[in-house]
């Protein structure tokens, strides 16, 4: 199986089709407390608290505003 990168904290489930992880080694790295569901085909190697939920989402939807939360600076790292 494929190393998935310390630096990108989110992943599509497309993303890690592409680097190699079947439908079955998704679900184990799930059930191991690897990947973390964050919601429908979108994944965490961070357990999600609020922040990282509203992040995970901007991973997905950068169209999203979020207003009053502080994540207005889409600069900011990921």
């Amino acid at each position: 199986m494929t190393t998935l990168p310390a630096e990108k904290p989110y992943f599509t489930t497309r993303e890690l089709r592409d680097a190699g992880v079947s439908a079955n080694q998704l679900t184990r790295l799930v059930r191991a407390g690897t990947l973390h569901r964050v919601v429908s085909g979108l994944y965490s190697t961070r357990p999600s608290r609020r922040e990282h939920l509203l992040r995970a989402l901007l991973h997905q939807r950068p169209d999203l505003v979020f207003p009053g939360c502080g994540l207005a600076d889409k600069s900011a790292p990921r």
